[in-house]
């Protein structure tokens, strides 16, 4: 819970119920060596002050931060209990104090409610004490629960303090060692009637806790040095110029402080290369801490920063006069644990820039590249690069720089533009064109050929005709070179065909069958009138004429292209005179068809009107001569059968009459 305001009338009206109860003030005084003894201050007007004693007089210096209308404080350890209070309430509150040339309280948070007391301390077990009137209560902070201890015989006038394991308070009559076991056996040991105390503060001088008591001598207050040993009043340590109603310090506990260093924690520096920083963590003060190397540099902080690799040693000392602490540290060298990074470089070379990716031998993904102020991933390649010395730097990824490297790239002197060969070969598709193809040696610079009006990157030309060209090659990098190049006619040397073809005949189109080999190349494919056909078919089908093939590998390119001519052969029919006379005379002796007919197939059969079967004969020249069994028949009316085929494969069956004369 936050700090409570408390409003100006309310904290005038406390100053009256202080003043008018005569309160006493506990003050636990830090004696700071070779400088002076510091504690804190509440004031009648609810300030804090940070009091430093030095040797010519109290010192005061203003506490800022979130608390505010101080009436009762007490300091244990880096916190600060503090206590306001109205006329019928009293609030409980807990901050950090943190001490130095600029006292600051912060994370101000709300206690407890406790009835209104004008006394408070603490033991060094961080229990607090408080006394309001005859009454003496304690409360735990970690159970912020009051509890009354009892009665005693002396009333509060400002405030409590530990001494020798004792506790001492201020009241009326002077100061009273406070019975805990039984408040009522309080007793008063320094008897004050001559001054108006408020209260009582403890130092430490020469390691040696000092007690002194603080006199109001109205809107001023002076101390003076008790010996609660013998219980004697001494001399005074000065004066401040306002009333103090409670104080405390971080011996009020009656105990001396001790430096108590936690850790030494060592880290890398981020912004800069193989350098560390080490945290000095004491546990919670108040006081305030110096932190000294041996190389001579110091600090309240107790951070150190870019500290080269290299075993230290730190001393720390405190203004509230406690025992220095020495410790060693070591800042490892650093850059024994980074990856081993290379580079793949690539230099300028003709008119091409160069280009820089870095390698490295560990877990990319835990390292980054810084370059011009821009992060780029490990693996990052930077190109475009001119001639020059390159600077990047090796960082984590949240930043942190864990080395620099340099790389220089030079520029290097183009190559003069090689031909090694140009390669012409027949057009896979375009039968008759050939594929020119410009070989060169290996090059850095891009080059541009020039070839029959035609340019490219590449060096390969397609569908070039037969002829004598002039090949232009200019390099990116200004050099340029000339090659004449002849594309021979490779239609000139046409390959070999083998095939078997058969020409069209009667209403049979022609065929033609190729060997599957030209020049020991395997056909792949043949095309002819559109179709695609399979090197071991036999392509039916051609028409008389000019018929076109393709011929093409397996690859699918042309071997070669012919024109193959197909005849129509003729096609004469099987017909028959009706009549014939078979007298000898050499005229019209055979009954045959005629003899211009060419049938692939043939039958004749003669029969008479019986049925009887006269002559048969499978040949078109060989006619029946009128006789059967060797003799001649009759003159008369003879039928006759005739199957043929000709030679597009139709079979024909004719029949009829014929009449033999003689």
């Amino acid at each position: 819970m936050g700090h409570t305001i408390v409003p100006e009338h309310i904290i005038n009206l406390n100053l009256l119920l202080k003043r008018a109860a005569l309160l006493f003030s506990v003050i636990l005084l830090t004696f700071v060596k070779g400088y002076a003894q510091q504690f804190y201050a509440a004031t009648d007007q609810g300030i804090l002050q940070q009091v430093t004693i030095t040797p010519n007089g109290p010192v005061s210096k203003n506490v800022n931060g979130c608390g505010s209308g101080y009436f009762s404080i007490a300091l244990w350890g880096n916190k600060i209990y503090y206590i306001y209070i109205t006329q019928f309430f009293a609030g409980l509150n807990v901050a950090d104090i943190t001490g130095g040339n600029t006292p600051q309280v912060t994370n101000c948070q709300y206690l407890a409610s406790i009835p209104p007391v004008n006394s408070m301390t603490v033991d060094k077990n961080g229990i607090l004490y408080m006394a309001g009137g005859n009454s003496l209560y304690k409360l735990d902070p970690k159970n912020p629960v009051l509890v009354n201890l009892g009665i005693m015989p002396y009333g509060a006038s400002g405030d409590l303090v530990f001494y020798d394991d004792k506790l001492y308070m201020a009241s009326y009559s002077g100061i009273v060692e406070v019975s805990l076991d039984d408040p009522s056996q309080s007793k008063l040991v320094i008897p004050i009637t001559d001054r108006y105390i408020l209260g009582l503060t403890s130092v430490v001088s020469n390691g040696a806790v000092r007690v002194y008591a603080i006199d109001d001598q109205g809107g001023r207050s002076e101390l003076i040095e008790l010996d609660l040993k013998n219980m004697l009043l001494k001399g005074t340590a000065g004066s401040l110029p306002y009333s103090v109603y409670d104080a405390g310090s971080t011996v009020e506990t009656g105990e001396i402080p001790v430096i108590t260093l936690q850790r030494i924690d060592v880290t890398r520096e981020c912004n800069v290369v193989n350098k560390g920083r080490a945290e000095i963590i004491c546990a919670p003060h108040g006081n305030q801490y110096t932190y000294k190397l041996n190389t001579g540099e110091s600090n309240t902080t107790g951070f150190f920063d870019n500290l080269l690799p290299g075993n230290y040693q730190v001393t720390i000392t405190s203004n509230g006069g406690e025992e220095p602490k020495t410790s060693p540290f070591t800042i490892p060298d650093f850059s024994l644990q980074d990856p081993v990074v290379t580079f793949n470089k690539t230099d300028p070379i003709c008119d091409i820039a160069g280009s820089i990716k870095l390698e490295i031998n560990a877990d990319k993904a835990l390292y980054r590249i810084k370059y011009n102020n821009a992060v780029y991933p490990i693996d990052h390649v930077f190109a475009d690069l001119i001639p020059g010395v390159y600077h990047f730097s090796i960082i984590t990824p949240n930043g942190c720089l864990l080395y620099e490297k340099d790389c220089t790239l030079v520029q290097e002197v183009c190559p003069p533009i090689v031909v090694n060969d140009i390669v012409i070969k027949p057009e896979c598709d375009f039968y008759g064109e050939a594929n020119v193809t410009v070989l060169t040696a290996a090059h850095p610079d891009n080059y541009t050929y020039s070839l029959n009006g035609i340019s490219n990157t590449t060096g390969v030309f397609n569908r070039m005709l037969p002829g004598t060209y002039q090949l232009v090659i200019i390099s990116s990098g200004g050099s340029q070179a000339e090659k004449q190049v002849t594309v021979p006619d490779f239609t000139l040397t046409k390959p070999y065909v083998s095939y078997t073809a058969k020409n069209a005949i009667c209403t049979l189109a022609g065929q033609i069958k190729f060997n599957t080999y030209v020049e020991g190349v395997a056909i792949g494919a043949i095309k002819h009138g559109g179709q695609s056909y399979t090197p071991d078919e036999t392509i039916r089908g051609l028409s008389a004429g000019t018929n076109h093939f393709v011929l093409l590998d397996k690859q699918g390119c042309i071997i070669t292209e012919l024109d193959i001519m197909i005849t129509q052969d003729s096609c004469e029919p099987v017909t028959f005179f009706n009549t014939f006379t078979p007298n000898g005379d050499g005229v019209n002796d055979l009954f045959r068809p005629n003899q211009s007919s060419n049938p692939i197939a043939y039958k004749l059969k003669v029969f008479n009107r019986l049925g009887q079967r006269l002559f048969e004969s499978e040949s078109i020249y060989d006619g029946w001569n009128g006789n059967y069994n060797g003799k001649p028949v009759p003159t008369g009316v003879y039928y006759w059968l005739c199957n043929y085929t000709m030679g597009d494969g139709q079979v024909e069956v004719k029949k009829g009459y014929v009449t033999l004369l003689r």
